[in-house]
């Protein structure tokens, strides 16, 4: 205990108790061809790199006669603010929680890895049925936290302020698995809210209002009940302010009430949906799945995919100065490093207005370019730079003042700020065929509206295999920030200002994805290799080095 938690960006918010436990639950299904794909979810903040790494070895260890590849394994995460942080290999996650942590590693694979192998150890035949339906809009479910942003999308209908609950997508989706009797063994349901119902003063590992929802239908229904996040990016539970609470909260200023309420709403759905399930037809049996690694930092923009507009390029990630200071539902304690941050990157905008005013060229230390667009860069993470200085520990502000400071020094002067990106920047992103649906799982948190455009445009590719809907699954399979619209990217809110590859990266996606969709389209005999790209893989002397501490003196 007293691991600092992963989400919040507090390193305040430790881990003195345990409020709920938290779980991996995984569903195995085997295709008609003896082909194995298995699904895992994890009551985590999201899944690394690292973390899935470590659960494919273990898996291809403990049973290798299953043929787990990168392909056929998906694992992805609710999105719990309240579980411990320091599994990623990535500076910027590991700084809030000064580090990297190999016992968070092993008990976050170790757990995904076994529930896996129990769910391919107790498969047995069966049916999968489907059913959805949106949750009525008099239950206080979900909220869209970014309505100035969503207004801006020209595809979606315009809503004021106190009508946000409609500005978002209230259909849950759930898949029920049975045996070949038509007995209940088990659910996946999508629906996109934020898990972020307990804020960042409960200092407690809490699996929020995804793992109450899962563990409610469980203990109603019996068998495993799978919650996973969609588009949930501009989507948060929270809706309300109380007297004396900063933040934006749910249903009671008591965060443990309201992530339980927010519980009961999702599994009271989810259970009529298994009950109507059950009477539908059973989804054919086909099932395929790809996976692939693509540099996000460098993607040529298809101009089908942005509207006939030739010439759209992806960059190297950066996070903008507006990330810094959270959303309604969870704004961060300003720390010195913060506030210099914030008052750096006010005084370069107001001198790059200047400097354009005066028809100068281009300062080379702004973003505002066209693949950056109006973002106030920041950390540029792509590039292991602030404000576009590789000199880290030469930052004037004095260690002693604010630990985060003390500690992104140490590692510069260490070396390991110098070797690779501080976020990922080559990542994995999957589509799997389950009869006449494809899941497509990203490594991102995806707007609403960006998650329907990919999803449409995912569906015109694969729509010529009989696949008929197409589910999004995020938090899944590594991490790199949010994916806003170009439109809602103009605004440079939370969610566009912490769109790592600029204006253009949603679309960059759907130019991904298509690609990736083409693979599927072709028979796994005739279909080509993925390509080789990996992300950098670290050293053991590099791992030392992210997980030491400064010494005291």
């Amino acid at each position: 205990m007293g691991e600092l938690m992963m989400g919040w960006g507090e390193f305040t918010q430790r881990a003195n108790k345990i409020g709920t436990p938290i779980y991996a639950r995984a569903v195995a299904l085997k295709g008609e061809s003896g082909n194995w794909f298995v699904l895992a979810c994890l009551e985590i903040c999201f899944v690394t790199q690292a973390v899935r790494d470590e659960v494919l070895q273990r898996l291809r260890e403990r049973a290798p006669e299953l043929n787990f590849t990168e392909e056929n394994v998906l694992l992805c995460a609710t999105h719990t603010h309240c579980a411990p942080g320091g599994h990623s290999h990535d500076v910027l996650y590991s700084l809030p929680s000064f580090g990297w942590y190999p016992h968070v590693v092993e008990k976050y694979s170790e757990g995904a890895a076994s529930a896996i192998l129990e769910a391919c150890k107790n498969a047995i035949p069966g049916k999968i049925r489907f059913a959805e339906d949106q949750i009525p809009l008099d239950q206080p479910v979900a909220f869209n936290r970014s309505i100035k942003s969503w207004n801006q999308n020209s595809d979606v209908p315009h809503f004021e302020e106190k009508h946000r609950d409609q500005a978002l997508d209230r259909t849950m989706r759930l898949f029920r698995f049975e045996d070949m009797n038509g007995n209940f063994i088990g659910c996946l349901n999508d629906f996109a809210v934020h898990c972020t119902s307990v804020h960042s003063n409960y200092s407690m590992i809490h699996s929020d209002n995804k793992g109450l929802a899962a563990t409610q239908l469980e203990e109603e229904l019996g068998g495993v009940c799978i919650f996973t996040q969609g588009a949930a990016g501009d989507v948060s539970p929270n809706f309300k302010y109380y007297r004396g609470l900063r933040d934006c909260r749910g249903t009671n200023r008591d965060d443990l009430i309201s992530a339980s309420d927010n519980a009961k709403m999702q599994a009271a759905m989810a259970s009529k949906l298994v009950r109507v399930a059950g009477k539908s037809e059973p989804i054919s049996s086909e099932l395929d799945s790809v996976l692939e690694y693509f540099d996000l930092s460098s993607v040529s923009v298809d101009p089908i995919d942005i509207g006939g507009l030739a010439g759209c390029q992806t960059g190297p990630a950066v996070i903008g100065a507006t990330a810094l200071r959270g959303t309604a539902e969870g704004m961060p304690t300003p720390t010195i490093l913060y506030i210099l941050l914030q008052v750096m990157s006010r005084i370069t905008d107001f001198f790059h207005f200047v400097w354009k005013t005066l028809h100068f060229k281009e300062a080379p230390l702004w973003n505002h370019n066209e693949i950056q667009g109006r973002k106030i860069a920041c950390i540029q993470t792509g590039q292991s730079e602030l404000f576009k200085s590789t000199k880290l520990s030469l930052l004037f502000l004095p260690s002693f003042l604010d630990p985060l400071v003390k500690q992104f020094k140490y590692w510069d002067k260490k070396g390991i700020l110098k070797k690779r990106p501080f976020t990922a920047q080559i990542l994995p992103i999957q589509i799997v065929r389950i009869g006449p649906w494809a899941w497509i799982a990203v490594p991102a948190e995806f707007t609403t509206t960006s998650g329907r455009r990919l999803k449409a445009s995912v569906l015109a590719e694969v729509k010529r295999l009989g696949i008929k809907q197409v589910m999004l699954i995020g938090y899944s399979n590594a991490y790199a920030g949010y994916v806003t619209t170009p439109e809602e990217y103009q605004m440079q809110a939370y969610e566009g200002s912490s769109t790592h590859f600029g204006l253009w990266t949603q679309p960059a996606y759907q130019t991904l994805f298509r690609r990736l969709a083409k693979r599927l389209l072709v028979p796994k005999s005739d279909r080509p290799k993925a390509s080789e790209l990996r992300p950098p893989v670290i050293t053991k002397e590099e791992l030392e080095i992210l997980k030491s501490k400064p010494l005291k003196k």
